[in-house]
């Protein structure tokens, strides 16, 4: 004849064991990826089988904003005054369960929070069976019970959890990726190292973006057996949205000099361009030039870019003459472009404003004077190695070749 201690040791006995099963059963939801949606319809179920649990509400936090998931037995008018952010300040980062004695103006009386790393992820407000009027008073099958609700709405949630910060690692592995390989795309547009242009030209570029793509972009091509065209230019702004501005402007360019090689003609039409692929929302400074070997002429127009800095002889000047930046007007009529005579030996540096308004630790920009002093100071040099001494000089200002802050590109041109 079975007694009533052996009655409530088999009782507790199969409860342990359907508790295990519940475990097992959310463990194995898990590791088979159900939704989040699925597992918190087993997590629901499995509340409302507990015979001690007569209603609940859950909410989840998210940064700052808390939201309510499940709710059983509780009505919409029983929360009227109900505070989550207090309910936050209560429980903090603490992970213990908080009981709160029983009161007519208290509908509920366990509070089990859900934490991950310090991070509150959720709390389940439960109204339970248990007699709290003596806060914290349980007897050992019902901590048990509350130690079950503890372990299961962590499982729960710190799965959740962490499916989300898989999710959020593996789209920020496709971005990785797709960013690379449009830095790798974007490095397929600037033209190769200078070998079978006109000889009497020499041209060096050099490029560098500061972040994996930039908006920066040179250019310089054939277009007949005695001119060469080059241009340097910069997208407002940086990333993604600022190279795809440009590769979209480096292909019009281009296209356009094989019919159109009166720059202003040119400098209208892209601005056209620019304007109606950005919307007002972006523009693009550009040098625009042609340089003809034969009358030794170069032909330019600024388009709002930093002003190129050409050395011919004792002398130098910045060439300004121009125009505002492309996309900055709708419109733009009777643009004018500029001839110079360019005797041999002259030096011309086009470059973006990643250069000039390169700043050191005390906030001192290095500026069109110290580019100018470095062109005068070694214009015998080739265009290479008058690149690498602007970038060694400019290395050397900022102190730390990672301290760029914007993307920087040179183009020099030496006609021999």
């Amino acid at each position: 004849m079975l007694n009533k201690e052996n009655i409530s040791d088999n009782t507790e006995q199969r409860d342990d064991k359907l508790k295990l099963k519940y475990l097992l059963q959310i463990t194995q939801a898990i590791n088979n990826n159900f939704s989040r949606s699925q597992l918190l319809r087993i997590y629901e179920n499995i509340l409302k089988s507990r015979p001690y649990i007569k209603r609940f509400m859950l909410f989840t936090v998210d940064g700052t904003e808390t939201i309510r998931q499940l709710h059983h037995g509780f009505s919409d008018f029983e929360f009227i005054g109900f505070s989550t952010e207090n309910m936050m300040n209560l429980l903090g980062i603490a992970e213990e369960v908080k009981f709160m004695p029983s009161s007519d103006s208290v509908f509920y009386n366990l509070i089990i929070p859900s934490h991950h790393k310090g991070k509150l992820l959720a709390f389940l407000l439960v109204d339970a069976t248990y007699d709290l009027s003596d806060e914290g008073e349980l007897e050992e099958s019902e901590r048990a019970d509350v130690e079950f609700l503890q372990t299961l709405t962590n499982v729960i949630f710190v799965a959740l959890e962490n499916k989300k910060l898989a999710k959020e690692n593996l789209n920020q592995e496709i971005l990785k990726k797709e960013i690379e390989l449009a830095s790798e795309l974007q490095a397929m547009l600037f033209p190769p190292n200078w070998v079978n242009g006109v000889a009497e030209m020499e041209i060096d570029a050099f490029h560098k973006t500061f972040t994996d793509v930039g908006g920066d972009y040179y250019d310089f091509f054939p277009i007949s057996d005695t001119e060469t065209a080059f241009c340097i230019a910069d997208v407002s702004g940086k990333g993604v949205s600022a190279a795809l501005l440009m590769s979209n402007f480096q292909a019009s360019v281009r296209s356009l000099f094989r019919y159109e090689q009166d720059l202003g003609k040119l400098a209208t039409i892209l601005n056209e361009q620019v304007d109606s692929s950005a919307k007002g929302e972006k523009f693009i400074t550009v040098f625009l030039a042609k340089y003809n070997c034969d009358d030794r002429v170069l032909t330019y127009v600024n388009c709002g870019h930093n002003p190129p800095f050409l050395s011919i002889g004792r002398e130098s000047v910045w060439l300004t003459d121009g125009i505002p930046g492309l996309g900055m007007l709708p419109t733009i009529k009777n643009v004018k472009y500029t001839e110079i005579l360019v005797p041999p030996g002259s030096m011309l540096v086009c470059y973006t404003d990643g250069i000039t308004e390169c700043e050191n630790t005390d906030g001192v920009f290095f500026g069109q004077e110290s580019l100018r002093e470095i062109i005068l100071n070694n214009k015998t040099l080739s265009p290479a190695e008058l690149n690498r001494q602007i970038m060694y000089k400019l290395n050397s200002f900022v102190n730390d070749r990672n301290k760029f802050q914007d993307d920087v590109a040179l183009l020099t041109c030496k006609f021999v």
